[in-house]
This record gives C-alpha cells, sequence and structure tokens, in this order.
C-alpha cells in the first residue's frame, strides 16, 4: 500500500468517526454505504490497524481510530487551506478568524455565514486553535480577530464578554468502577481545562487515572464518547451520547469566560465581524450553553 494518505478516504475517515454509523458518514459525504466502507477498510490496510468495530447497529472507533484522528484532521485543514490560499483573490479583504474548537463545532458556522451575506468582498479565513495558541497568535498580531477561553479572575487579560459553568462530561452509559481510580480524558497541555480539573482532584486526594491525553477537543469528545472516562469541560459542543456528569462527591469547577479580541490596527470589517461575535456571545450566555 502508498505511504501517502488519500485525502477523500480521510474526510470519509472523520465522519465515521464523529457520527458512528456508516449511512449517517455515507449521507454526509454524498456516497453509498458501500463505497465508505471499502475507503475505510482500504484505510485499515494502509496503516495496519483495525480502526472501528460493530457496536449494534453503529460503529465505535477503536484506540488506534482516535490517535489517527488528529493527524487525519490536520492533514485535511491543511489541505483546504492550501486551496483556499491559491483560489484567493488578490484584491478580496481577508480575516482571519482564530477560535477555540468548542466554539467552531456550533454556532461559528452560521455567524461567519451571516457575516459573509452582508460582506460579500471580505473573505473569512476560520482556524481552529488550542487556547494558548489562540493567545499567542494575538499578541504577536497574527489574528484579526480572536476567541479563547480565560478564568473570571484572571488580571492577565481583557475582560470576557460571557461567561460559562465548567461542568464535569461524561457518556451518557458512563458507569466508573468504585474499585479503580477515576478515569479521566484531558487534553495535552498546556489546558485551562485540564490543569482545573487535575488540580481541584488532587486537593481532595481524589485517585485518578489519565486514560487518554487528546490533541484536539474532537478527539477528547471522541474518547468521552467511547467511555475512556469523564472531563470537565464547558458543555457548549459536546456531541450527542454525552453529557453532565452528576457526581456530589466531585469538586465544583465554577465558571469560565468567553473573551473577544481583536489585533490593535483592525480594519472596519474586523471590527464589525468582532462586534457581532460579541453579540452572538452574549445570546449564547442568556440562553445557556447547551
Amino acid at each position: 500500500m502508498t505511504n501517502n494518505f488519500d485525502i477523500d478516504v480521510l474526510r470519509t475517515f472523520i465522519e465515521s468517526v464523529h457520527r458512528k454509523s456508516l449511512s449517517s458518514a455515507a449521507k454526509r459525504r454524498d456516497k453509498s454505504p458501500s463505497t465508505v466502507t471499502l475507503q475505510l477498510q482500504r484505510l485499515e490496510q494502509q496503516v495496519g490497524v483495525k480502526l472501528f468495530q460493530k457496536v449494534g447497529r453503529g460503529l465505535a472507533p477503536t484506540e488506534q481510530a482516535l490517535r489517527l484522528l488528529p493527524f487525519a484532521e490536520r492533514i485535511v485543514s491543511a489541505n483546504d487551506e492550501g486551496i483556499r490560499a491559491m483560489r484567493q483573490s488578490l484584491d478580496q479583504e481577508t480575516i482571519r478568524l482564530v477560535v477555540p474548537a468548542d466554539i467552531a463545532e456550533t454556532w461559528l458556522p452560521q455567524q461567519i455565514s451571516a457575516f459573509s451575506l452582508s460582506h460579500p468582498d471580505v473573505l473569512i479565513e476560520a482556524q481552529v486553535l488550542r487556547n494558548s495558541e489562540i493567545i499567542e497568535s494575538v499578541d504577536i498580531g497574527d489574528a484579526d480577530v480572536a476567541l479563547h477561553w480565560c478564568r473570571p479572575d484572571d488580571a492577565n487579560t481583557v475582560d470576557p464578554v460571557a461567561t460559562f459553568p465548567i461542568e464535569w462530561m461524561a457518556s451518557r452509559s458512563f458507569s466508573p468502577d468504585p474499585l479503580r481510580a477515576l478515569p479521566i480524558v484531558v487534553l495535552q497541555s498546556p489546558c485551562l481545562f485540564r490543569d482545573l480539573g487535575i488540580t481541584l482532584l488532587e486537593k481532595m486526594n481524589a485517585p485518578l487515572r489519565i486514560t487518554m491525553a487528546a490533541t484536539g477537543v474532537t478527539g477528547l469528545w471522541s474518547a468521552v464518547g467511547a467511555g475512556l472516562g469523564i472531563t470537565c469541560r464547558v458543555a457548549l459542543g459536546a456531541p450527542d451520547g454525552v453529557v453532565r456528569y452528576q457526581d456530589e462527591q466531585l469538586p465544583s469547577l465554577g465558571m469560565v469566560g468567553l473573551v473577544a479580541r481583536t489585533k490593535r490596527a483592525a480594519t472596519r470589517s474586523s471590527i464589525e465581524l468582532h462586534l457581532q461575535l460579541m453579540t452572538a456571545i452574549r445570546k449564547l450566555e442568556l440562553h445557556g450553553s447547551s
């Protein structure tokens, strides 16, 4: 087998992991279920490991699939970014928007669509980054508009536009083994939510074990949905099957703020996008994050 990944196959793989259903992935990719099956089998042969197993009428990604997922997403993202860069008109204004995955995978596409309708000559390049990477991108002036998380009591950041509760989250069917340490799914460091959750559990002397340190939020949610453990995050962006985990013995996690920022030399269009996002965030806070 070739050592080069097929972008089309990777798109099918990503949809299959997220949707856990051949028929849903096939519908999303506008392919027949048999074509999706062949593509996944081809990918399994290429990487030499089993990527999915049947669970009832659905599919469950294996641990190897969850390891491959962030790499597949980066490859597809880089491919799409390169295509967009080549097609971009030289006289078209471009706004670089950087956001956390919790936001990108929920209401952000609708906001970008609405902005594009009123600003047809402006191209928005939206990129999903880790929270620390977003802050760095703003600090060095690489991002035109940015959204990122912060602790409301952090004196080193601007005031958040809105605040949201941080929740313990788990698969709907998750049931911990009382004889073993609590399984935790986290993002790799640095991560605001990871640091908070682990610090609070360690203060309680609660036994814990990290079952997976994901490289991205999508991989984190997939691992939680597969029952590998609980995590702490805002409920915003949680996939179907992942719910708030109720356990009176777990510590309260408090609130997290969502900050909206622009670069110092912001264009008029960047400022208008910034204001639109701030309005949408406040509505999101008003109606709750679920």
